[in-house]
């Protein structure tokens, strides 16, 4: 199964991983800084692979504040590992 490197699919938000938290259904937000430290990646690459639809779309938190959902990035970081072998 070979996948395009400079693609990222994108999700409906119903699509959206849900996991049980407190009796209600949430997906985990995670932050720049804690996709900085997953990926290995720096900020002005998180961005322009987010603009080449090469990495997960950000979601709005508030006026000022963005956040990404947990699962899409792990699932961007193992999708990177299963390709490790394609080049």
């Amino acid at each position: 199964d070979h996948r395009d490197l400079h693609s990222f699919p994108t999700r409906r938000s119903s699509d959206l991983p849900l996991t049980m938290k407190g009796g209600f259904m949430s997906a985990q937000i995670i932050r720049l800084k804690e996709v900085i430290m997953r990926t290995g990646i720096s900020r002005s690459s998180v961005y322009a692979y987010m603009k080449d639809n090469r990495f997960p779309k950000s979601v709005k938190l508030g006026k000022h504040a963005s956040g990404w959902v947990a699962e899409e990035i792990d699932n961007w970081i193992e999708e990177r590992i299963r390709q490790r072998g394609d080049f």
